[in-house]
This record gives C-alpha cells, structure tokens and sequence, in this order.
C-alpha cells in the first residue's frame, strides 16, 4: 500500500512541476503507464491514465505548462494516447502475466511429476531388484540401459557389461535374432511378445526360457523403452522330457507285453498246429502196424491208402508251417528275395483260379472269376503272387458256409492293377480290423478257435505283396463277409532284364496247391 502512494506522489510531483516542459510530461506519462501495467495489471494502468489525464487538466486550468500554446488540443491528444497506450499494454501484461502464471503451474507439476516418477521408479528397481525373475530394460534403440540382479546371475552378466549394448553384441545369433525381431514387432505393432528361447550358459548347460517383452510409456502414452521379463522353464522341460521318456518306455514295455502275450499265443497255436498233424500221422502209422500184425485179417488195400492219403495230407500241412516260420525269418533278417519278370498278370491269375477250381467245389463252393481287362503285361514274381491268391482263396474257403459263391476279380486302372478276392463268409469284426495282418495275430483265441490256423499267413501275404511295391487291405462287414483287395503298381523292367525262366509248370502248381490248401480239409472233416 505504502508503495502505491509513493508510486502516485510521484507521479503528482511530476505533472504538478511547472518547470518540466509538457512533451517530457507526455513520454514519462507512458512511462508511468507502461509501470502500472507491468507492476499490476490492466486496472492498474487505466487507473494510472486516469490520474495523468486529471493531472494534465489541472496543468491546463492553471496554465503550468512552459513550451505548449495549445494545451486543450494536446490534452485531448494526450488523454487518447494514454488510454490506448493503456489497454493494449494493460492487456499485453494481464496476458503474459497468466501465461506466466500458467508456466508456473506447469512447471511445478513437471517437478512433481518427475518427484513422482523418481519414487516410483525407485520403488520399480527396489521390487525388480528383489525379483528372482531376471528383469532388464532396453531403449528405443534396442539397447540395454539396465537389468537387476536375477538378470546378472542368470545370464553371467552385469549391469555395467550390457549397458548401452544389443542383444548382438552379448548372445549368440540363436537368441539375438530373435531378441530383435521380438523388440521391432514390439514396436511396430505396440503388442506384447513372447517366445520361447534356449542358450548355453558359461557352465555349459542348455538353459530354456520364455521370454516376454512389454513397451514402457510415458504420461501421453508414447513408448518410453522396453522391459524384458524371463521365465527359466528348464526344470519345466525336464519334467516333460521325463515324463514322455517314462511314457515312451511305459509304451515300450506295452508294446513288449503285448508281443510277449502274440508270442506266448502263438507257441501254444503252433504247438496245436503241429501236434494235430503228427497225432493224425501217428494213428495212420499205427493202423497200418496193426493191420501188418494182423495175421486172421490181412491188410485191406484201401485202408493203406487211405493212411497214406491221411499222411500224406498231414505232412503237407506241416510242412506249410515249417516253410511259413522259415519266411518269416527270412523277411525278418531281410533275406527274402523275389524274381521279377515280364508277363501277363490276368493270365498267371487266371490259372490259379482254374487249378483249384475243382478242389473248391469239392468243398461246396464255387469260385467265380471276372477281369475288365483281358491282359496286364507287367513285372511280378508269379511264383509269389500264386502263393499270395492260394492263402486268400484259402481263408475263403475256411470261412465260407456250404452253397456260397467265392469272387476274384481283376480291375484295371491305369498304371495300377487291383486284384479282389470277395468271400460271403462270417466277416471280421470291427475292432479287428486293424490288427488282422499283424504276425501271430488270430481273431478267434486259441481255446476256442472256429478255424485252424498260424496266425502268420495274412502277414506273410502282406510282406509279400509290399515287396512288389503293392498294397493290401481289407473291406469287411461282419456277418456278411471280406473282400481283400490288393494294389499292385504297373511295373515294367527293360527288355534285357526280363527274366527268361519259363512258367511254373503243371504239375508244380498243382503241388503248391496241395501245399497251401493243406490244411482246408480239417474244417470240413
């Protein structure tokens, strides 16, 4: 208050003066104006233009001014300069004095801000610095500005080794690279990545982890920097490996049980299938020593015959089991050859089916055969596929009843040939489906089987047509009978290397014949 009145007595001592001429009056009147202003505000100034302009009046009435003859018109001039002068600086300053107000008021909330932001980031590294998770932090170059002390001990690394670094220039190209395409994802998309990564450390243990980064931002929400966060997953993945190298050897020793248990079955199917035989060739040979014994009853011709016929048809049958174990040995060690040649495949299967067209009718069925091709020249061993078409044709007969009709047929398409061979028998099950050609493998157990049989033919018949690059499957509803059908690729070998054996003669195919049928007689004795 006291300063304002000396500011106005001033001002009074001033413009009262008679011996100041009026022009100095008039510039230091601005001067005054232009003070008001700055010292207070636009009140202020006009207040001050007021006083001047009294002050000029009282100079006018009083004839105090030494150098003017025309006060009235200078007064007048006078009080309209002073009040512009007034308003526009009275405004000017009212203006920069709220700028200045509001520049204070920014500034004091930057500083409390950044007091903030120092609390905060001093409570951030306390919390990380107490992590056991390895934590750092990255600019928005790329490059390490901090870590905590998990980070160290984890990667072997101390804070002042990776500051101002790239992932480059500490790890090797298997976590860098994808450290940096994880950092420019990051900042191109603003989403947070993570990956799963693996380094050897300096002890030289593979170490596994998931790595997850996140953008920093500041209070307008713009990145700021990088935080890394590491998750070690590698007692994780030995758990995992541990537990899938328990459930592999858990499916291992299955799988041994399970063989085991074929194993244990088929000795015991084996030990039938060679005990029915020699029990037959046995008897027979006893008959035979009791007739030639008998003296009253000399033996009866027929009745050797007969035996012999019996013997004979036993002996066969062992012998097919004896070959069938000897193969499958024989593929076992990989030593199973077959002889490929040219020729004309429709025909070789078409003699089969005429060779045992007569024994199938013996038995009460009937073998029907139909190719929509009248020949296929191509390269098999016709050995092999006659042994293939007799075990099929004799599965059929063994399942089919009395009156039904036994289909072969021969389809060809292209550069394959499919061989079908269809009985109306009693089917296979469903959930058998799968598991018919496996070796030893019988859908009936032993205790109660419907048919006599290894349980090794169909895997023999598998490898078989396999080793001619073919397939075989099945297609079978049960009740109601099996087709098996078989692929075979359109093969041809050169001219020079076709085989130039003959043909297996008659009376060769007739003895294979008695050979794999040997053992159909059973089912129907």
């Amino acid at each position: 208050m006291m300063r304002t009145f000396a500011y106005v007595a001033v001002i009074i001592m001033v413009y009262l003066n008679p011996f100041l001429p009026a022009s100095l009056k008039g510039l230091l009147g601005v001067i005054f104006i232009i003070v008001s202003s700055i010292e207070t505000n636009l009140k202020g100034s006009l207040l001050t233009a007021f006083l001047i302009e009294i002050l000029m009046m009282i100079n006018c009435i009083f004839d105090n001014n030494v150098d003017f003859k025309y006060e009235m018109i200078h007064m007048v001039m006078g009080t309209i300069v002073y009040l512009l002068v007034a308003l526009y600086i009275g405004k000017a300053a009212d203006k920069l004095r709220r700028r200045n107000k509001e520049l204070q008021t920014e500034i004091e909330m930057r500083k409390n801000i950044e007091q903030d932001m120092k609390e905060n980031l001093s409570i951030l590294e306390s919390i990380t610095s107490t992590l056991p998770t390895p934590v750092c932090y990255k600019d928005l170059t790329y490059r390490f500005t901090g870590c905590n002390s998990a980070y160290e001990e984890y990667f072997g690394l101390g804070e002042t080794d990776i500051r101002g670094k790239c992932a480059h220039d500490l790890f090797d190209p298997e976590v860098a690279d994808p450290c940096l395409e994880m950092d420019i994802d990051l900042l191109e998309h603003k989403i947070r990545q993570s990956r799963e990564l693996s380094f050897v450390s300096q002890e030289g243990e593979r170490k596994y982890f998931i790595f997850t980064k996140a953008l920093l931002t500041d209070k307008d929400g713009e990145p700021s920097g990088i935080v890394c966060v590491f998750v070690d997953t590698t007692e994780q993945k030995q758990h995992e490996w541990l537990k899938k190298s328990m459930e592999e050897e858990k499916r291992i020793m299955d799988e041994m049980q399970k063989y085991d248990k074929l194993k244990t079955e088929f000795f015991s199917n084996i030990s039938h299938e060679l005990r029915t035989p020699l029990n037959v060739i046995f008897c027979a040979v006893q008959m035979m020593e009791m007739n030639l014994n008998d003296e009253v009853n000399p033996i009866c011709q027929t009745l050797v015959k007969k035996n012999v016929l019996s013997i004979r048809q036993n002996s066969l049958r062992l012998l097919r089991l004896v070959n069938n174990l000897i193969d499958i040995t024989k593929i076992d060690a990989q030593a199973f050859e077959i002889n490929l040649h040219n020729s004309d495949l429709v025909c070789a299967v078409k003699e089969i089916i005429f060779s045992v067209a007569d024994y199938v009718t013996t038995k009460g069925l009937k073998l029907v055969f139909h190719s929509d091709v009248k020949e296929k020249i191509m390269a098999f061993d016709e050995e092999k596929i006659e042994r293939i078409m007799l075990n099929l044709i004799s599965n059929a007969i063994k399942f089919s009843p009395i009156g039904e009709n036994i289909y072969v047929n021969i389809l060809g398409s292209g550069d394959h040939v499919c061989i079908q061979v269809k009985d109306m028998g009693i089917g296979i099950p469903a959930n058998h489906m799968k598991y018919i050609f496996q070796r030893f493998y019988q859908i009936s157990p032993v205790n109660t089987r419907l048919r006599e049989g290894s349980g090794i033919g169909l895997s023999i018949v598998k490898s078989l047509v396999e080793m001619h690059q073919g397939t075989i499957t099945v297609d079978s509803e049960y009740g109601k009978g099996t087709t098996f059908i078989i692929e075979l690729p359109t093969i041809l070998l050169p001219a020079e290397a076709a085989d130039k054996e003959e043909l297996i003669n008659r009376q060769a195919r007739i003895e294979n014949i008695q050979l794999e049928l040997s053992d159909i007689y059973l089912t129907n004795r």
